[in-house]
């Protein structure tokens, strides 16, 4: 079976044969580990920092190290925070399972977060648990966390690996929060030989009934690893995308692509990243931040190529404010 789906691998055998690279990383990792450091990971959506702390974990348990896992996006605020650790993670200072709980006429866990310090407190041994609390997107969130609650999260039996996005660094870091952390991680582009490497992975897990689909990844390869930029989940998308085209819209592309080309390099780039990912606005911070331009420069490549009749827009409302532009790739 051909697995180009940009979901991240999980620590399953499957997804095992399927993981390239990040050596240099895992060892950071691990040692840090082994010297109960607190972690920073940091990088950018689709720089596969899910999948690494997803192989990260099953190496500390198959090492005998207990791993807990925890999305971020599962945390609605820093009071729930608060709450599940000065109430150990119960709200009547004591620790008890949902079904106990429920049979003594007292309130379920509260949130998964309460839920995640429940058992961390009940892991026996001398050996702190590693918690990986993933998708930390949310600054503000993160910082008061680890910073205005930094003692109180110190005080919980465990190590923590904590996942965000590299632009929002000085934000994780403001203090008090820097203390928090003993070193940071960054997970950042894959080198051409391990981003080969990973599309390599996910042809040689083709079967004969994907043959086709294999022969016209791999007449595209060179542009589609040269158009990656070392991304994992641009690689896989513009992989998808080769299987998706027939001939006309193939033809269509590259006329596309030169006239974007001769308007500049960014402009070219940006063409490329909207037909890959779908509409962008020039507010988008993920978009100003993989191309490190500002939003000033994002609105002036976007109004070049709405110029040339290379993208069309349309406004779009969302919530409070003024609606937001919003282009998306021009079809001819």
């Amino acid at each position: 079976m051909l697995h180009l789906s940009q979901r991240p691998l999980t620590a399953s055998n499957a997804d095992s044969r399927l993981f390239v690279g990040r050596e240099a990383e895992l060892r950071r990792l691990e040692r840090a580990a082994r010297l109960d450091f607190n972690v920073l990971a940091l990088g950018e959506r689709g720089s596969g920092i899910t999948s690494l702390m997803a192989r990260h974990q099953r190496r500390l348990e198959e090492a005998g190290r207990p791993c807990f896992y925890m999305s971020g996006a599962k945390i609605k605020d820093s009071e729930q925070v608060y709450d599940a650790i000065t109430t150990r993670g119960m709200g009547r200072r004591q620790i008890l399972s949902d079904v106990h709980r429920e049979v003594m006429g007292l309130p379920a866990t509260g949130s998964p977060f309460h839920d995640l310090v429940r058992r961390i407190r009940q892991v026996e041994g001398d050996t702190l648990p590693v918690v990986f609390l993933d998708d930390m997107h949310a600054p503000q969130l993160t910082h008061r966390m680890f910073g205005r609650y930094r003692d109180e999260m110190w005080e919980l039996p465990c190590r923590w690996v904590v996942c965000g996005l590299s632009r929002h660094r000085s934000e994780y870091l403001t203090p008090p929060a820097h203390a928090f952390f003993e070193t940071e991680i960054t997970v950042g582009s894959l080198d051409d030989l391990v981003a080969r490497d990973l599309l390599e992975a996910r042809l040689a897990a083709a079967g004969s009934e994907d043959a086709l689909d294999v022969d016209i990844i791999r007449s595209e390869y060179e542009e589609i690893i040269k158009e990656g930029e070392g991304n994992p989940r641009l690689i896989l998308a513009l992989a998808r995308e080769s299987l998706l085209r027939d001939a006309g819209e193939n033809a269509s592309r590259e006329r596309f692509r030169r006239e974007a080309a001769r308007l500049g390099g960014t402009e070219a780039r940006f063409w490329q990243h909207i037909l890959t990912f779908g509409p962008v606005s020039a507010s988008d911070e993920e978009l100003q931040e993989r191309f490190g331009v500002t939003r000033a420069r994002a609105a002036q490549v976007l109004g070049r190529l709405e110029e040339a009749g290379l993208v069309k827009a349309h406004h779009e409302k969302q919530g409070v404010g003024r609606p937001r532009k919003v282009f998306q790739v021009a079809r001819r």
